[in-house]
């Protein structure tokens, strides 16, 4: 059947004959306000059906937002498994890299040297250095150092160290030693050390006193002293501060060196010019220590500092004309940069000596400046005196896993009077070396100095900022 033609105007929106003719009544009765009333029910129309579609359409829209986001978390955590299954997949199949012969000879001969030189097993074994902890050992330019040592740090659970070498080296000294340690005491906070040894030291330089000596005026003696050495340190705190006291008895005797070519030094220099030289003398000696110590490494340090003072008084047994006081004072300050790959190291050391009217300090235990430890650009003991001064910067940087090369700078001088300690008349040198080494520790040194005096090499088993007082 077709549509009527009200069907027909209803759907297209137009008003219908019923409503034409209403509002036709209407618009004869109001005259002109037909017009505004047929615009009104055509807009009012139009806006009800796209309101209508509007709602239609968001009620759909808020219907699938559910379906939208489980989808799409689906999809996230289907990606996220195959890329876990992947990343486990490839961790399974990593191998780690062969070294080839080259690399493999050197990480043997690393182990090697770790083992023989830095940390050797218990019992008897070699030993490379006359040092004892924390004691120092034979004077320096002893030559190459080697003997059987016997070394028990297992004892009373761990609480109790011994050890006792008999050293001998290339340039005729001698060293027999015995250490009683107790490096835990008291839960820890305290520390008994205990050494005896024998040293016997035959061709030491001395050139004169004072920073005018020449270089030419080359000397040599030799020095025998026993020794019986005790410290008791305590540690206030669980880390990086120890006070504590040191005290022993120090037997010397002086005698002529055995250096060829190198007149001895009792027929070129007297009483005056070196004191004590005549007579053995016996000394009493005691004072306080304090320690400060915040580096990472103690044998190899890469960052932190590191203050040691102490104050010891020295009585000469004998005559009594040899008495004196001793202050001794360092600080070190390590500066890493490039993730502790390059290190500025930096150091500072004094000794200053007190002698009372009448007294004087003797020549062996006077303070010397030069050598592989101070001023590298000059011979060894090439000057001595009453007090000492040494300044050392270096540079150093890691070329492999076991080799440092370092850029240094020394100064150093002595001088008679406590007054003139200050940076005049310093002298200078300079140089570069190389460091084989352990992730903490120096296995051995080598380097090379330049000064006035001309160029120096060294060639030793430790750190140049190891000292012992």
């Amino acid at each position: 059947m077709a549509p009527t033609a009200d069907e027909k105007n209803w759907r297209d929106g137009r008003p219908t004959g019923e409503w034409r003719g209403g509002l036709a009544m209407q618009g004869r009765n109001n005259r002109g306000r037909t017009a505004r009333y047929t615009h009104v029910r055509f807009r009012g129309a139009s806006r009800a059906r796209w309101a209508a579609t509007s709602l239609s359409l968001s009620f759909v829209f808020l219907a699938q937002l559910p379906v939208w986001a489980q989808e799409d978390s689906r999809g996230m955590l289907s990606r996220s498994a195959q890329i876990e299954q992947e990343r486990q997949k490839k961790a399974a199949q990593l191998k780690p890299d062969e070294p080839d012969k080259g690399e493999r000879a050197f990480i043997k001969g690393k182990r090697v040297l770790n083992l023989v030189l830095l940390s050797p097993p218990a019992g008897i074994r070699p030993k490379f250095s006359s040092s004892a902890p924390g004691w120092g050992g034979l004077v320096l330019g002893s030559g190459f150092s080697l003997g059987p040592e016997y070394y028990r740090p297992d004892l009373a659970k761990g609480e109790m160290v011994f050890r006792a070498s008999v050293i001998g080296t290339t340039r005729h000294n001698y060293l027999f030693d015995s250490q009683l340690t107790f490096p835990r005491a008291a839960g820890d906070r305290m520390i008994f050390d205990l050494l005896g040894r024998y040293k016997a030291e035959r061709s030491i330089n001395y050139y004169g006193p004072g920073a005018k000596s020449e270089k030419g005026s080359r000397t040599n003696y030799s020095r025998e002293s026993s020794e019986l050495n005790a410290r008791a340190g305590w540690k206030p705190f669980a880390r990086h501060l120890q006070v504590g006291v040191t005290a022993g008895l120090l037997l010397v005797h002086i005698g002529p060196g055995i250096a060829a070519g190198i007149a001895p030094t009792q027929q070129v220099f007297g009483s005056q010019a070196a004191p004590g030289i005549g007579q053995p003398s016996d000394y009493l000696w005691a004072g306080p220590y304090a320690d400060f110590d915040s580096t990472d490494f103690p044998n190899l340090p890469r960052k932190g500092s590191r203050v040691r003072v102490s104050y010891d008084y020295y009585k000469n047994r004998d005559s009594g004309a040899y008495s004196f006081r001793l202050l001794r004072g360092s600080i070190e300050q390590y500066v890493p940069f490039f993730n502790q790959k390059r290190i500025l190291a930096l150091r500072a050391r004094t000794a200053i000596s007190y002698a009372s009217p009448g007294q004087a300090v003797p020549f062996y235990l006077q303070q010397t400046i030069g050598g592989p430890d101070d001023l590298r650009g000059f011979r060894l003991f090439r000057f001595t005196d009453n007090n000492s001064l040494a300044l050392n910067a270096e540079y150093r940087w890691e070329v492999a896993p076991a080799l440092e090369m370092a850029l240094f700078a020394d100064g150093g001088k002595v001088f008679h009077r406590p007054g003139e300690l200050n940076f005049n008349h310093v002298e200078g040198a300079g140089g570069f070396g190389f460091r084989f080494k352990s992730r903490d520790s120096v296995a051995m040194r080598l380097d090379f100095g330049f000064s006035r005096e001309g160029f120096q090499v060294w060639f030793r088993f430790s750190d140049i900022y190891w000292h012992a007082y």
